[in-house]
């Protein structure tokens, strides 16, 4: 689990060394952000795109990935 923090003006988020690791991010890397229609975000690297269709094709992706 993570907390969101204020961060000036923003909110920010602390992603765990291990999902950093597993998307291949570092620090100054550029994500996208979506607003799913069930309330969940979905961030992406940028550059790699990701279809999600349905609710269902959004929770067997997610299980591939470290839950936070």
């Amino acid at each position: 689990m993570t907390t969101i923090c204020k961060w000036g003006n923003s909110l920010g988020l602390r992603l765990s060394k291990s999902v950093v690791q597993e998307a291949g991010l570092k620090a100054g890397a550029s994500v996208g952000v979506r607003l799913l229609d069930n309330g969940c975000l979905l961030i992406t690297p940028h550059g790699k795109a990701i279809k999600v269709n349905d609710e269902l094709s959004l929770e067997t992706d997610a299980r591939k990935l470290t839950v936070w």
